[in-house]
């Protein structure tokens, strides 16, 4: 009878041991789950992130490139300026040179 019981109280332990042994399993699956979730929404979050900061990027480069265009812009007007005063500059010097070899040549009333 007492070999029965601890028989019986053995087996018991056994089930109540593979019961607790379900229920461990069952959370740490969905512990597992749970982190898995929250893994991949962090992921979203950093992936997120980076593209924002890709578009900022975009956004300074296009700046970037329009601030470039407008100083090349303003170097060649600078560029045809003074090319337009050494023209210049050219011409009154010329005319000076001419002008001055007919007084030389010709005599001061010219």
């Amino acid at each position: 009878r007492e070999a029965a019981a601890n028989c019986r109280s053995l087996m018991e332990r056994q089930q109540d041991y593979k019961a607790r042994q379900i229920q461990i399993l069952m959370l740490a699956e969905t512990k597992a789950k749970q982190l898995k979730a929250r893994r991949q929404q962090e992921l979203g979050s950093i992936a997120k992130g980076v593209a924002e900061k890709m578009l900022e990027m975009q956004l300074l480069i296009q700046e970037i490139a329009k601030d470039d265009n407008e100083l090349r812009m303003k170097q060649l007007e600078r560029e045809a300026v003074e090319r337009h005063l050494t023209d210049a500059i050219q011409l009154q010097h010329d005319q000076l040179s001419d002008h001055t070899f007919l007084q030389e040549r010709f005599g001061k009333g010219i």
